[in-house]
């Protein structure tokens, strides 16, 4: 193999009849013939690419479909496109005609806008892939007529040869759009009337009109393999060339301009004619193009040794895809390649020219591979109407039949499969898609799915995660998804600006037999710690607490002397387990027992200090005489408290609706009378004993002693006290620290608020469930554990934390996967896009002034969303989200200015200083309305920015404005260069002289200047 050869790592395409390779793979090796039209020209996902409904209806659906097949291009290759942004990756794009541009001016005053010189311009369709994908290198468009698209490869070749890129796109594009060029291409005198192309067949007369596209990912073989890349095929040669000169006019194909740059290919392959098995011929099914080609193909391959070399042409399937051509033979020859199979080429009876005797035969029938002493090879050729012509020669990759990589997923037990969209439909699409996709594939694996959901798909906002055991559970989960009816083993959400995160550790009664063992069975990291734990647990219980947990005397483990350090132990080994996952909590705050599994996540505590402070903890609360009791309350505090008598004490505020209350029975039975008297629910709970109450005094001293001499470090995240309900600080932790603990109430309440006033938004319970908080818990009894899990992270990735799905799955192979399920609208040429009015209005005039603050910034971002809706071509503000970027809704500068203008038509805002920068000051439109909600506050006095401008720009002395810098901006602006000489203040006609936009923009680049006068 030459060091010069070039891998195939990735195919997209769309042709009549195939959506995907795969279609088109099954349409040429079933042998059917299709030219209907692509039926997503007028359709195309503009939110996924960040582009208004204007912006897109005024681009070419060339460019739009380019994007599509991008996309799908890296995902074919088990590429994240995200990770090549910046990169010189080298696009080269194979176009001819512009029919789109000819759609646009056949109306122009309909039709233009400021976006449809760069959507018409051929130029863009290369370009507009490098744009929306950050990708750096070389970025053109090719136009040699028929042959574009073939050019384009070579020349991608070209780039990943010359090292101008690690990393290359090729291929073409070609849609029918308009009727005048049909016309034109009719009049010519080649278009078939037959509606058939008949190629190197006697019945030949012209080609058929037909469209599509197709890309390759290209990367020199050497890196492929070094990468792991999967190789569909390897590039080992290509050529281009002109025939130059002939007598036989400009359009007329040309028999040594052909042989010549098949001969070319194949000394840059380095090889010779009896090294070919298959040849993709350009086979256009015209008269006097096809003999053409015979007799050029004849004189490179007649006489060579063995059998005559099979020829076939994809536009007997297809029809002439015109500039995507080329593309369409790449590929078709790829996947026979691939898949050792050369399909029949169609509508061949007899030719008039002796195959035979040039050394070729149409391949008719679906055939295997010759059996050879080489590797697959064959060639394809593409030839433009002026003589531009291209050919390739393409070998199977080595040991490239395996798709898969790394281990295989096995069977794990639960799994679960992660699905994201950048729309909620979309996110329905990839449900449907992947349920369908797997349903049709028994052979894939369910670990391996999942691995390959996460490893080779980009996540977006609106997400899913469905977990199950066996294929039946996630494909029905899957189906809910795209239902839109989540069920169990099913988390939709949609990602946002997620809040910290705050992991809360339950405590006791919230235990069961069996916990955790699930868990150490499935997860490697989990069993290490919590063998750790244990270890040290064990050096200070009676009874080895593994046998306790997973035995069978459900009475030990409920047992106080057993359960806290249980706990302690699951715990603790499922906060090692979610940060292997790179779940990281901001806070951790502990109910009771599950604070000193705060304290070790947080280091305050070691592990051995904790695990003695949790073991006596235990044994001398079960050492306590039995009896006393807890009650939960419905109620508040304030309303309990008076009703406490002797024996009696407040155990626990865990909402402001929520206390427990725990003393002796007798006592706690009064109080409770009197709750339930008043309507309140009241719930007694399974204890052993009295907690947080009077009657664990007589443990404090001996607790005292054990716990006097543990050792306290600085917590590395935010830690709650139980005592304060505050964020522990100094002297957090120390021996008195936890005899305080016993007695005292737990202020889980106070401690929630806390981390909320701190930015907490997500809270998950770290631990057997036991109801703290309205998020989840990692462990629900009598629910399989890794099903929980796996649901709990996946609850937490919906709502926007990060989590590292690969570490969840632990690996597996690399499986195909459907390509992104894009949520595809209309566009196209006279859609007006919106039915807002051309100024609409929220508010009457001055009504903004008027509103309360709250009310306001909601009129304010409604304002915002509808002003931008019609600027950008949406129906209705409800397409706009509020907390999305402009320019991620598709907005750029000029689109940006238009909004501002159209927010300054508001009698309220006319006034305010609103900079042609808005949208970039202001990324989002929740950010501009605050914005203008602040200006309207200080423009409450009635005097507009401007008029303060104004009037301080006539008190201020020359001196001080030329000091400042601002005398010589203000002559800027007022055009006058030269400096007035000794003016006692900016004399009135400067003044005068200037707009009061001009004021604006100097008040606004001048900020720093203005606050130091």
């Amino acid at each position: 193999m030459p060091s010069t050869a070039v891998a195939i790592i990735g195919l997209a395409c769309r042709f009549p009849g195939a959506a995907s390779p795969d279609e088109y793979w099954r349409l040429v090796r079933d042998g059917r013939e299709t030219t209907q039209s692509i039926d997503i020209k007028t359709e195309f996902d503009a939110n996924f690419f960040a582009l208004s409904p204007r912006e897109a209806a005024a681009m070419d659906p060339r460019q739009r479909l380019a994007l599509e097949l991008a996309w799908e291009l890296f995902e074919d290759a088990f590429l994240l496109p995200e990770t090549v942004r910046g990169e010189q990756v080298a696009v080269h794009l194979g176009a001819m005609n512009d029919d789109y541009a000819l759609l646009t001016l056949r109306d122009a005053s309909r039709n233009l806008d400021h976006h449809s010189f760069a959507g018409t311009s051929r130029s863009m369709i290369a370009n507009r892939i490098s744009y929306a994908f950050g990708l750096c290198g070389p970025s053109m468009t090719v136009d040699s007529g028929q042959s574009s698209s073939l050019i384009a490869v070579h020349l991608a070749c070209e780039s990943l040869r010359s090292h101008a890129a690690p990393l290359a796109i090729a291929g073409g594009i070609h849609l029918n759009l308009a009727d005048e060029t049909a016309m034109m291409e009719t009049e010519f005198g080649a278009t078939s009337p037959s509606g058939h192309t008949y190629a190197f067949d006697g019945r030949a007369d012209g080609y058929v009109r037909s469209e599509g596209g197709g890309l390759v990912l290209l990367k020199p073989l050497r890196a492929a393999i070094e990468d792991g890349d999967r190789v569909h095929a390897v590039i080992r040669g290509s050529a281009i060339g002109n025939a130059g000169s002939s007598s036989s006019g400009l359009t007329v194909p040309s028999v040594s301009g052909q042989h010549d740059v098949i001969r070319q290919a194949l000394s840059n392959a380095g090889l010779d004619r009896g090294q070919v098995d298959y040849v993709e011929a350009h086979g256009t099914g015209t008269e006097v193009g096809d003999p053409i080609e015979a007799h050029a193909l004849g004189e490179v391959f007649a006489g060579r040794r063995g059998d005559p070399v099979a020829i076939g042409s994809v536009k007997t399937n297809i029809g002439h895809t015109g500039a995507a051509a080329g593309i369409a033979g790449l590929i078709k020859t790829v996947l026979a390649v691939e898949n050792a199979a050369i399909p029949p080429s169609l509508n061949h009876d007899s030719a008039e020219i002796d195959l035979g005797a040039l050394g070729l035969r149409v391949n008719t029938t679906l055939t295997s591979w010759p059996v050879v002493d080489h590797p697959r090879r064959a060639g394809v050729s593409a030839f433009g109407m002026g003589g531009t012509n291209a050919h390739v020669i393409l070998e199977q990759a080595g040991g490239g039949d395996e798709v898969g990589c790394g281990r295989g997923g096995g069977d794990r037990g639960s799994v679960a499969w992660v699905v994201s969209g950048r729309s909620g439909q979309a996110l329905v699409n990839q449900a449907a898609r992947l349920g369908e996709w797997v349903g049709q594939r028994p052979e894939l694996g369910v670990a391996d799915v999942g691995w390959s959901l996460v490893s080779t798909r980009s996540v977006f906002e609106h997400r899913a995660v469905v977990v199950g055991g066996d294929r039946g559970q996630l494909v029905d989960g899957l189906a809910e998804v795209a239902a839109g009816r989540p069920g169990a083993g099913v988390v939709v959400g949609r990602a946002g600006a997620v809040g910290k995160t705050v992991f809360v550790f339950p405590g006791q009664g919230s235990q069961w037999l069996g916990m955790g063992r699930e868990l150490y069975g499935r997860f490697s990291v989990f069993a290490g710690v919590f063998d750790e734990v244990v270890a040290e647990l064990d050096r200070y219980l009676r009874v080895p607490l593994r046998e306790v947990m997973w035995g069978g005397d459900a009475a030990l483990l409920q047992s106080t002397e057993f359960a806290q350090p249980a706990l302690f132990a699951v715990e603790v080994a499922l906060a090692g387990l979610l940060r292997e996952w790179g779940v990281v909590a901001d806070f951790v705050v502990g109910h009771s027992v599950g604070e000193i599994v705060a304290a070790q996540v947080a280091g305050v505590l070691s592990l051995g200090d904790a695990a003695r402070v949790v073991a006596a903890r235990g044994r001398l609360m079960a050492g306590l005489p039995v009896g006393g009791v807890m009650v939960a309350v419905a109620a508040g505090v304030d309303e309990v408290e008076p009703l406490l008598g002797a024996g009696v004490d407040i155990a626990a505020v865990n909402a402001s609706d929520s206390v427990v209350i725990s003393g002796e029975e007798e006592a706690v039975g009064v109080v409770v009378d009197g709750l339930v008297g008043r309507g309140r629910r009241v719930h007694r709970l399974a204890v052993s004993h009295a907690f947080h109450s009077g009657l664990m005094e007589p443990m404090l001293e001996e607790f005292s002693r054990v716990v006097a001499d543990v050792s306290v470090g600085s917590a590395r995240i935010g830690l709650v006290s139980n005592v304060t309900g505050q964020l522990a600080g100094s002297g957090y932790g120390d021996g008195s620290y936890w005899v305080e603990h016993v007695r005292k109430p737990v202020r889980f309440a106070d401690g929630v608020a806390a981390v909320e006033s701190l930015g907490a938004q997500v809270f998950i319970e770290v631990g057997p469930a036991a109801g703290l908080t309205v998020s989840g818990a990692v462990l629900v009894k009598d629910r399989p554990e890794v099903d929980c899990v796996l649901a709990a992270v996946g609850q937490l990735f919906t709502q926007g934390v990060e989590v590292n799905w690969e570490s969840v799955l632990g690996g597996g192979r690399r499986v195909e996967l459907p390509t992104y399920g894009f949520a595809r609208q209309r566009f196209w040429l006279g859609d007006s896009g919106s039915d807002i009015p051309d100024r609409p209005r929220v508010t009457a005039p001055e009504q903004l002034q008027q509103l309360a603050p709250p009310e306001r910034h909601r009129t304010l971002v409604e304002l915002v969303r509808l002003h931008a809706a019609v600027v950008l071509g949406h129906p209705s503000g409800h397409d706009i989200d509020p907390e999305l970027r402009f320019q991620d809704l598709g907005f750029d500068s000029l689109t940006g200015v238009e909004l501002r203008n159209r927010l300054k038509l508001h009698p309220d805002l006319a006034r305010l200083p609103l900079s042609r920068t808005l949208i970039f000051d202001y990324p989002t439109p929740s950010a501009l309305a605050e914005h203008l909600g602040e200006l309207l506050s200080h423009n409450d006095s009635g005097e507009s920015p401007d008029d303060k401008i104004w009037s301080l720009l006539r008190t201020i002395p020359v001196d001080e404005l030329r000091r400042t810098g601002l005398l010589d901006k203000l002559l800027v602006l007022a055009g006058q260069p030269e400096e007035s000489p000794q003016d006692p203040a900016v004399s009135d006609d400067v003044i005068d002289s200037l707009s009061p936009d001009a004021l604006i923009t100097l008040a606004l680049n001048t900020k720093d200047e203005n606050e130091a006068l």
